[in-house]
C-alpha cells in the first residue's frame, strides 16, 4: 500500500492563560492533559480535521500557580498512489491520524504553550518532546470521531 498523509494547515482556535503572582509554590508538577478530536468529512475517512487540545494546572488557580488550556486544529489528507487501493483499512487510518497527524501537531502545540506562557515575566512553560506513538499506545486520549460535511 503506497498511500501518504499530507497535513494541508493548522489554525489556532483557543487559547487560556491564568497566572496567580500571589501563589509561590516552589515547584509545581504539572503533567499535561491531552484530548484529540477527529472530524472526518465523509465516510472514506481521507479527510478529516484534528483539534488537539491541552490543558495545564489548576484553572481555579488553587493547586497551581498557573493555568493554561490551548486547542488547535490540523487538516489532514490521505492520498493513496495505487487506484486499485481506494480502500483503505481502519487500522491503517487509525494509525495515520491518532499518531503520525498528531506527532505533526505536538511540536505546534509545544511552541504555543511556550509562546503563550512567556509573555508576563516568569518563565515559560516548556513542554517536553514526548514519544506519541508510545502514548497513544499507552492511554486513550478520549477520541471522538463523527462525520461532517465538507464546504
Amino acid at each position: 500500500m503506497n498511500s501518504t498523509l499530507s497535513f494541508n494547515q493548522y489554525d489556532v482556535i483557543e487559547t487560556v492563560y491564568k497566572f496567580n503572582p500571589t501563589i509561590d509554590l516552589e515547584s509545581e508538577n504539572v503533567s499535561p492533559d491531552l484530548s484529540l478530536r477527529i472530524n472526518y468529512f465523509d465516510e472514506t475517512r481521507q479527510k478529516a480535521v484534528l483539534f488537539f487540545e491541552i490543558e495545564l494546572g489548576d484553572e481555579q488557580l488553587k493547586g497551581n500557580s498557573f493555568y493554561v488550556r490551548a486547542v488547535i486544529a490540523g487538516i489532514f489528507s490521505i492520498k493513496t498512489e495505487d487506484e486499485d487501493e481506494d480502500e483503505l483499512s481502519d487500522d491503517f487510518i487509525d494509525h495515520m491520524y491518532k499518531k503520525n497527524a498528531l506527532a505533526i501537531l505536538y511540536p505546534y502545540m509545544r511552541s504555543l504553550v511556550s509562546d503563550l506562557s512567556s509573555k508576563g515575566s516568569e518563565s515559560p512553560i516548556i513542554l517536553p518532546p514526548i514519544n506519541i506513538g508510545a502514548l497513544v499506545d499507552k492511554k486513550d486520549l478520549a477520541i471522538e470521531e463523527y462525520s461532517m460535511q465538507e464546504s
